[in-house]
Protein backbone atom coordinates (compact mmCIF):
# COMPACT_ATOMS: atom_id res chain seq x y z
CA UNK A 1 0.00 0.00 0.00
CA UNK A 2 1.15 3.63 -0.85
CA UNK A 3 1.39 5.96 2.26
CA UNK A 4 2.49 9.13 3.19
CA UNK A 5 3.22 8.39 6.62
CA UNK A 6 6.77 9.14 6.05
CA UNK A 7 5.79 12.83 6.70
CA UNK A 8 4.65 12.59 10.13
CA UNK A 9 1.12 13.65 11.21
CA UNK A 10 -0.66 12.67 8.08
CA UNK A 11 -4.46 10.99 9.05
CA UNK A 12 -4.70 9.06 5.83
CA UNK A 13 -2.52 7.30 3.52
CA UNK A 14 -2.89 7.62 -0.40
CA UNK A 15 -4.85 4.14 -0.43
CA UNK A 16 -7.01 5.49 2.14
CA UNK A 17 -8.22 8.97 0.72
CA UNK A 18 -8.66 6.68 -3.18
CA UNK A 19 -11.33 4.04 -1.10
CA UNK A 20 -12.92 6.61 0.40
CA UNK A 21 -13.33 8.78 -1.72
CA UNK A 22 -15.07 6.17 -3.58
CA UNK A 23 -17.59 5.56 -0.83
CA UNK A 24 -18.55 8.73 -0.23
CA UNK A 25 -20.84 9.67 -3.36
CA UNK A 26 -22.97 7.19 -1.93
CA UNK A 27 -23.23 8.14 1.28
CA UNK A 28 -26.07 10.36 0.77
CA UNK A 29 -28.00 8.11 -1.69
CA UNK A 30 -30.96 11.03 -2.20
CA UNK A 31 -28.78 13.78 -2.67
CA UNK A 32 -26.29 12.11 -5.30
CA UNK A 33 -29.72 11.52 -7.30
CA UNK A 34 -30.63 15.12 -7.14
CA UNK A 35 -27.37 16.18 -8.31
CA UNK A 36 -27.95 13.81 -11.27
CA UNK A 37 -31.27 15.14 -11.53
CA UNK A 38 -29.34 18.95 -12.17
CA UNK A 39 -26.72 17.42 -14.13
CA UNK A 40 -29.43 16.35 -16.58
CA UNK A 41 -30.82 19.88 -16.44
CA UNK A 42 -27.41 21.24 -17.18
CA UNK A 43 -26.61 18.56 -20.30
CA UNK A 44 -30.63 19.10 -21.77
CA UNK A 45 -28.76 21.48 -23.98
CA UNK A 46 -26.32 18.69 -25.23
CA UNK A 47 -28.28 16.63 -25.25
CA UNK A 48 -31.14 18.04 -26.94
CA UNK A 49 -29.24 20.73 -28.60
CA UNK A 50 -29.58 19.30 -32.45
CA UNK A 51 -33.52 17.90 -32.10
CA UNK A 52 -35.15 21.27 -30.82
CA UNK A 53 -35.98 24.53 -32.38
CA UNK A 54 -33.33 27.95 -31.74
CA UNK A 55 -35.73 29.31 -29.68
CA UNK A 56 -35.81 26.40 -27.15
CA UNK A 57 -31.36 25.92 -27.52
CA UNK A 58 -31.47 29.53 -26.11
CA UNK A 59 -33.49 28.80 -23.19
CA UNK A 60 -31.89 25.49 -23.04
CA UNK A 61 -28.04 26.85 -23.07
CA UNK A 62 -29.09 30.00 -20.09
CA UNK A 63 -30.69 26.87 -18.21
CA UNK A 64 -27.27 24.82 -18.67
CA UNK A 65 -25.32 28.01 -17.32
CA UNK A 66 -26.84 28.13 -14.40
CA UNK A 67 -26.89 24.71 -13.48
CA UNK A 68 -23.36 24.68 -14.50
CA UNK A 69 -22.92 27.32 -11.97
CA UNK A 70 -25.32 25.63 -9.04
CA UNK A 71 -23.16 22.60 -9.73
CA UNK A 72 -19.60 24.02 -9.20
CA UNK A 73 -21.32 25.41 -6.24
CA UNK A 74 -22.40 21.96 -4.16
CA UNK A 75 -18.72 20.50 -5.37
CA UNK A 76 -17.12 23.54 -3.47
CA UNK A 77 -19.70 22.66 -0.70
CA UNK A 78 -18.49 19.05 -0.95
CA UNK A 79 -14.98 20.25 -0.26
CA UNK A 80 -16.19 22.79 2.61
CA UNK A 81 -17.59 19.61 4.30
CA UNK A 82 -14.70 17.30 3.67
CA UNK A 83 -12.14 20.12 4.60
CA UNK A 84 -13.78 19.81 7.88
CA UNK A 85 -13.96 16.07 8.44
CA UNK A 86 -17.47 15.57 7.43
CA UNK A 87 -18.05 12.38 5.96
CA UNK A 88 -21.48 12.42 4.45
CA UNK A 89 -22.46 14.01 1.31
CA UNK A 90 -24.07 17.74 2.51
CA UNK A 91 -27.39 18.45 0.88
CA UNK A 92 -28.77 20.58 -1.96
CA UNK A 93 -30.09 23.61 -0.63
CA UNK A 94 -29.53 27.11 0.01
CA UNK A 95 -29.78 27.49 -3.80
CA UNK A 96 -28.44 31.22 -4.09
CA UNK A 97 -25.10 30.43 -2.11
CA UNK A 98 -24.28 27.25 -4.42
CA UNK A 99 -25.09 29.64 -7.33
CA UNK A 100 -22.63 32.21 -5.75
CA UNK A 101 -20.28 29.93 -5.03
CA UNK A 102 -20.18 28.21 -7.99
CA UNK A 103 -19.64 31.83 -9.90
CA UNK A 104 -16.50 31.71 -7.08
CA UNK A 105 -14.92 28.69 -8.62
CA UNK A 106 -15.75 29.80 -12.61
CA UNK A 107 -13.42 33.20 -11.51
CA UNK A 108 -10.85 30.96 -10.10
CA UNK A 109 -10.57 28.21 -12.94
CA UNK A 110 -10.38 31.25 -15.23
CA UNK A 111 -7.65 33.11 -13.62
CA UNK A 112 -5.46 30.07 -13.90
CA UNK A 113 -6.28 29.16 -17.23
CA UNK A 114 -5.59 32.50 -18.61
CA UNK A 115 -1.59 32.35 -18.53
CA UNK A 116 -1.78 29.84 -20.78
CA UNK A 117 -4.07 31.32 -22.65
CA UNK A 118 -2.98 34.73 -23.89
CA UNK A 119 -0.10 32.48 -25.56
CA UNK A 120 -2.86 30.15 -27.17
CA UNK A 121 -5.61 32.21 -28.79
CA UNK A 122 -3.07 35.22 -30.41
CA UNK A 123 -0.51 32.17 -31.57
CA UNK A 124 -3.75 30.27 -33.18
CA UNK A 125 -5.13 33.53 -34.68
CA UNK A 126 -1.88 33.98 -36.43
CA UNK A 127 -1.59 30.48 -37.98
CA UNK A 128 -5.70 30.69 -39.03
CA UNK A 129 -4.65 33.87 -40.75
CA UNK A 130 -1.52 32.72 -42.04
CA UNK A 131 -3.31 29.91 -43.58
CA UNK A 132 -5.93 31.43 -44.57
CA UNK A 133 -3.85 34.77 -46.46
CA UNK A 134 -1.16 31.83 -47.79
CA UNK A 135 -4.33 29.77 -49.74
CA UNK A 136 -3.23 26.64 -48.48
CA UNK A 137 -4.94 23.91 -46.11
CA UNK A 138 -3.79 23.78 -42.61
CA UNK A 139 -3.47 20.24 -42.81
CA UNK A 140 -0.72 20.38 -45.59
CA UNK A 141 1.58 23.19 -43.96
CA UNK A 142 4.14 23.17 -40.93
CA UNK A 143 1.24 25.14 -39.58
CA UNK A 144 -0.08 21.74 -38.50
CA UNK A 145 2.47 20.32 -36.50
CA UNK A 146 2.90 23.84 -35.19
CA UNK A 147 -0.82 23.83 -34.27
CA UNK A 148 -0.28 20.32 -33.06
CA UNK A 149 3.07 21.60 -30.80
CA UNK A 150 0.42 24.31 -29.43
CA UNK A 151 -1.90 21.57 -28.68
CA UNK A 152 0.35 19.50 -26.77
CA UNK A 153 1.70 22.78 -24.35
CA UNK A 154 -1.76 23.49 -23.60
CA UNK A 155 -2.34 19.83 -22.39
CA UNK A 156 0.70 19.95 -20.52
CA UNK A 157 -0.14 23.35 -18.82
CA UNK A 158 -3.50 21.82 -17.65
CA UNK A 159 -2.09 18.55 -16.51
CA UNK A 160 0.28 20.50 -14.40
CA UNK A 161 -1.99 23.15 -12.87
CA UNK A 162 -5.00 20.76 -12.17
CA UNK A 163 -4.19 19.73 -9.06
CA UNK A 164 -3.26 23.39 -8.18
CA UNK A 165 -6.35 24.24 -8.98
CA UNK A 166 -7.52 21.79 -6.95
CA UNK A 167 -5.74 22.78 -4.26
CA UNK A 168 -6.51 26.72 -4.33
CA UNK A 169 -10.65 25.39 -4.65
CA UNK A 170 -9.96 23.57 -1.31
CA UNK A 171 -8.09 25.86 0.32
CA UNK A 172 -11.15 28.20 -0.44
CA UNK A 173 -13.50 26.36 0.83
CA UNK A 174 -12.50 25.39 4.11
CA UNK A 175 -11.89 29.02 4.83
CA UNK A 176 -15.62 29.83 4.58
CA UNK A 177 -15.74 30.08 0.62
CA UNK A 178 -13.36 33.46 0.19
CA UNK A 179 -11.95 33.99 -2.77
CA UNK A 180 -8.63 35.63 -1.48
CA UNK A 181 -7.94 32.35 -0.04
CA UNK A 182 -7.76 30.51 -3.38
CA UNK A 183 -4.77 32.41 -4.31
CA UNK A 184 -2.27 32.02 -1.42
CA UNK A 185 0.08 30.58 -3.23
CA UNK A 186 2.35 30.09 -0.29
CA UNK A 187 -0.02 27.95 1.49
CA UNK A 188 -0.63 26.29 -0.77
CA UNK A 189 2.40 25.15 -1.78
CA UNK A 190 3.11 24.14 1.57
CA UNK A 191 0.33 21.87 1.79
CA UNK A 192 1.75 19.91 -1.38
CA UNK A 193 5.33 19.69 0.15
CA UNK A 194 3.80 18.56 3.40
CA UNK A 195 2.20 15.92 1.55
CA UNK A 196 5.38 15.69 -0.35
CA UNK A 197 5.97 15.88 -4.08
CA UNK A 198 5.98 12.22 -4.88
CA UNK A 199 2.80 11.18 -2.99
CA UNK A 200 0.80 14.02 -4.55
CA UNK A 201 1.49 13.11 -8.17
CA UNK A 202 1.39 9.39 -7.05
CA UNK A 203 -2.46 10.75 -5.30
CA UNK A 204 -2.95 12.65 -8.27
CA UNK A 205 -2.32 9.49 -10.77
CA UNK A 206 -4.27 7.57 -8.99
CA UNK A 207 -7.21 10.01 -9.19
CA UNK A 208 -6.44 10.87 -12.40
CA UNK A 209 -6.67 6.58 -13.83
CA UNK A 210 -10.27 6.56 -11.92
CA UNK A 211 -11.59 9.59 -13.37
CA UNK A 212 -10.49 9.02 -16.79
CA UNK A 213 -12.25 5.33 -16.12
CA UNK A 214 -15.53 6.73 -15.40
CA UNK A 215 -15.44 8.92 -18.26
CA UNK A 216 -15.15 6.17 -20.20
CA UNK A 217 -17.58 4.01 -18.26
CA UNK A 218 -19.70 7.42 -18.98
CA UNK A 219 -19.00 6.93 -22.87
CA UNK A 220 -19.98 3.22 -22.95
CA UNK A 221 -22.88 3.87 -21.77
CA UNK A 222 -24.09 6.59 -24.28
CA UNK A 223 -22.41 4.42 -26.98
CA UNK A 224 -24.42 0.91 -25.70
CA UNK A 225 -27.64 2.62 -25.95
CA UNK A 226 -26.45 3.94 -29.27
CA UNK A 227 -26.45 0.39 -31.18
CA UNK A 228 -30.01 -0.06 -30.24
CA UNK A 229 -31.00 3.15 -30.93
CA UNK A 230 -31.60 4.96 -27.58
CA UNK A 231 -28.96 7.10 -27.43
CA UNK A 232 -30.81 9.68 -25.48
CA UNK A 233 -31.65 7.29 -23.00
CA UNK A 234 -28.48 6.66 -22.28
CA UNK A 235 -26.98 10.03 -22.10
CA UNK A 236 -29.64 10.45 -19.55
CA UNK A 237 -28.37 7.73 -17.33
CA UNK A 238 -24.41 8.75 -17.62
CA UNK A 239 -25.68 11.90 -16.72
CA UNK A 240 -27.74 10.89 -13.41
CA UNK A 241 -25.41 8.19 -12.83
CA UNK A 242 -22.04 8.58 -13.76
CA UNK A 243 -21.15 11.82 -14.29
CA UNK A 244 -21.85 13.24 -10.75
CA UNK A 245 -19.98 9.88 -9.25
CA UNK A 246 -17.17 11.21 -10.91
CA UNK A 247 -17.27 14.56 -10.02
CA UNK A 248 -18.28 13.94 -6.26
CA UNK A 249 -15.00 11.06 -6.30
CA UNK A 250 -12.94 13.69 -7.76
CA UNK A 251 -13.57 16.77 -5.57
CA UNK A 252 -13.45 14.67 -2.59
CA UNK A 253 -10.34 12.90 -3.40
CA UNK A 254 -8.55 16.54 -3.57
CA UNK A 255 -10.29 17.47 -0.08
CA UNK A 256 -8.53 15.16 1.35
CA UNK A 257 -5.66 15.02 0.28
CA UNK A 258 -5.65 18.96 1.01
CA UNK A 259 -6.65 18.10 4.26
CA UNK A 260 -3.52 16.00 4.59
CA UNK A 261 -1.15 18.42 3.64
CA UNK A 262 -2.79 20.99 5.88
CA UNK A 263 -3.12 19.52 9.11
CA UNK A 264 0.92 18.20 9.04
CA UNK A 265 2.70 20.06 11.80
CA UNK A 266 5.48 21.61 10.51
Amino acid sequence: MINNKNHGGIIMNIGEIINDSIKYPLSNKRTFLFLGLIVILGDLYSILGSTTHNSLIIILGILALIFAFVRSGYLLRIMEFSTTNNNILPKLNRWKDLFVNGLKVIVVTLVYVIPILIIVVPLSMIIAITSISSGTNLADTNMFKTFGLVSIIVGLYMVIIYPILFMSLANMAKNGNNIDKAFKFNVIKNTISNVGLGNFVIWYIFTGLIFVFLFIVGLGLSSIFNLVHFKFIGDLLASLTVTPFAMIFLYRSASLIYLNGSQVKT
